[in-house]
């Protein structure tokens, strides 16, 4: 069992940054006549982007496909009896290959709903707390970029009350956090742009 983990985890990592990778936006968008949605809108490939340019159908589309990938990937790393660190490496992983995918020469989308489906993985509860932080901010800033950062700003903590115990997770919720606030950095410098907030 050891050389089994000690040969396939590598394996598991690298699978786990392709399926990050996969880029469903911008295949979805492909489908529906966009050549390249990256020269569209906001320039991104997630959800919200293509949403705009296309409906909220896809939107949807996209959302789900990016979160049940990264929840179904993790589910499976899990069910084979990977250690808990593994699962967390992968975890980052995906959240890396969605944000630079290889198959869009570095190009990629801000993680949210990757994010959403490593959470689902881990603790599904935990995104019932950060709901909390995101609506409220959604509501008053009309903002998904913005509202997204908020929830994800909020997990660390989110953690720390759930699973107290599990240090590699405190640190994954960092990453997460600080991965979501990094990402969506246009859109917050945007934001407090047109609000004439100095950043």
């Amino acid at each position: 069992m050891v050389d089994f983990f000690f040969i396939f985890t590598p394996i598991v990592y690298f699978f786990a940054y392709l399926i990050g990778a996969f880029p469903t936006g911008w295949l979805l968008a492909y489908k529906a006549g966009i050549s390249d949605i990256t020269h569209h809108g906001s320039g991104n490939i997630g959800a919200t982007n293509v949403g705009r340019v296309l409906g909220p159908l896809y939107f949807i589309g996209v959302l789900l496909i990016d979160c049940c990938k990264a929840y179904l990937f993790l589910w499976i790393v899990g069910a084979l009896s990977f250690d808990t660190l593994v699962i967390y490496a992968s975890a980052v992983l995906l959240l890396i290959g969605n944000g630079f995918s290889i198959f869009l020469q570095g190009k990629g989308g801000k993680g949210v709903a990757t994010s959403l489906g490593i959470l689902l993985a881990v603790n599904p509860v935990l995104i019932l707390y950060l709901c909390c932080a995101w609506l409220p901010v959604a509501l008053f800033t009309h903002t998904m970029g913005i509202a997204c950062v908020a929830g994800l700003l909020t997990l660390p903590y989110c953690a720390w009350f759930l699973m107290p115990y599990d240090t590699n997770f405190m640190i994954l919720s960092f990453f997460i956090a600080l991965w979501g606030l990094w990402r969506h950095e246009t859109n917050i410098r945007r934001y407090c742009a047109s609000k004439k907030v100095k950043i």
